[in-house]
């Protein structure tokens, strides 16, 4: 299906409200679909460029778009009235997903009210007659930006600076007020108050009722009860056993023993290979089976092939799988990744946690038969795109390699948060 770019947009003018919003756009068509079609093709579609430093926003198909800045009043109007419409829509919807009340629909809801947001009038087009939002979810590197929905176009308020304090001038002479007499009744001028000492009072007797509570909780934790305020101290927290000298000097021993096993055994660790060579004949692990599995099932409905590659890991992260080698009809070098998804006989066929986070992420090159392998080494890497408000420090993975009839290889690895957008070489791949 061809799409239409209809805007292009750099990092430096526009910074993003939350996350990056390429993993959110398709979350967001998902939750518009409720509101219908107009709503759902409310937001163009952010394509990054190769190093991450420009935005192309696209809409699916070949339309014509029109700046809602150089379009007729009519046209203007009647766009406003439909954003007006759309934004009631979209703030109640994220409203009743927000009563739900767990953490993720709260995330969501601030989703749906971010995306209204579009750094300045020339990001909204009109495409057959609708509107349409470019750079949504963001604002100008200063902070400025436009709300679209419950009030159309309406500029995001700052912060309005302190006012200075006005310089002191002279009081004037003040009147003596005359004194009321016990006879006279005297109206209180509205706002005000009645004094507040029983409140205050009302709040330190809550503070003391906390108090003695906590410190009742804490006495019966140590057997305290109330004949102790009658009979003196006749309770007690009660320590653990004391341990002997000789228990002591067991455990010692049994430490230094297992720090001497542990400085006699091998300094380095074999990696980790299934069926292969170095698996020495040995049993298939559960947690190696447990893999081998999900990526059966990763690879289920996919394309089969004489060489296989599978990238398997757990959370929001999107982690790229890539391999690099010299194409047999080149000889160049050439790589396939999901900027180049199928080239030189290789094909990669399964990219997760792009646009749609899932919940068993994995993505697949596969050469469908033995004349599509590159006769070459294959360098195969790892990237860390984005990590898709993924907290943890390190990202785990594991890579399995098939080819042919031989046993599958299993190889572990992790990629640092830190490290976002740089490729780490993980295995090479030799015929």
């Amino acid at each position: 299906m061809h799409n239409t770019r209809i805007n292009r947009t750099d990092v430096v003018s526009i910074r993003p409200l939350g996350a990056a919003v390429r993993s959110e756009h398709a979350l967001l068509v998902s939750l518009l679909e409720e509101l219908g079609p107009d709503a759902s093709g409310l937001l163009a579609e952010p394509v990054y460029n190769r190093d991450g430093s420009v935005i192309d926003w696209y809409v699916p198909g070949r339309v014509v778009a029109l700046d809602l800045a150089s379009a007729p009043a009519d046209i203007a109007e009647s766009v406003a009235q439909t954003l007006a419409d759309l934004g009631s829509r979209i703030h109640a919807l994220a409203d009743r997903i927000e009563r739900q009340g767990h953490a993720e629909d709260r995330e969501m809801a601030r989703l749906l009210r971010d995306c209204l947001t579009v750094p300045s009038r020339s990001c909204i087009f009109v495409v057959d007659g609708k509107p349409v939002l470019t750079a949504w979810g963001h604002v100008t590197d200063n902070g400025q930006a436009l709300r679209t929905g419950l009030r159309v176009l309406e500029p995001r308020r700052q912060a309005a600076p302190p006012t200075p304090p006005a310089p002191l001038a002279a009081a004037p002479p003040m009147a003596v007020a005359p004194r009321i007499g016990a006879a006279q009744t005297a109206e209180a001028p509205l706002g005000a108050t009645a004094p507040r000492w029983p409140l205050v009072g009302l709040l330190w007797l809550l503070l003391a009722v906390l108090i003695a509570a906590i410190m009742y909780l804490l006495l019966r934790a140590c057997a305290f009860g109330w004949l102790f305020f009658w009979f003196g101290l006749s309770s007690y927290c009660p320590a653990g056993p004391i341990a002997t000298m000789d228990h002591l000097r067991g455990l010692g021993a049994q430490v230094a023993a297992l720090e001497q096993q542990i400085a006699q055994a091998p300094g380095t660790c074999a990696e980790r290979a299934i069926g292969g060579a170095e698996a020495s004949g040995e049993a298939t692990t559960p947690d190696a089976e447990a893999t081998l599995q999900r990526e059966r099932d990763a690879r289920a409905g996919l394309q089969a092939g004489d060489l296989e590659i599978t990238l398997l890991w757990d959370g929001t992260a999107d982690l790229d799988l890539s391999a690099q080698f010299l194409c047999p009809s080149g000889p160049q070098a050439v790589a396939i990744d999901y900027r180049t998804m199928s080239i030189c006989g290789g094909v990669l066929d399964r990219d997760n946690n792009a646009n749609r986070i899932d919940p068993a992420p994995a993505e697949h090159i596969t050469f469908p038969n033995a004349e599509t392998v590159p006769s070459g080494p294959i360098d195969v890497g790892v990237t860390l795109y984005n990590r898709n408000r993924d907290t943890n420090p390190d990202i785990p993975y594991k890579l399995v390699i098939r080819r042919g009839s031989d046993p599958p290889r299993i190889i572990e690895g992790t990629v640092n948060a830190s490290d976002t957008r740089q490729r780490r070489s993980v295995e090479t791949i030799r015929n």
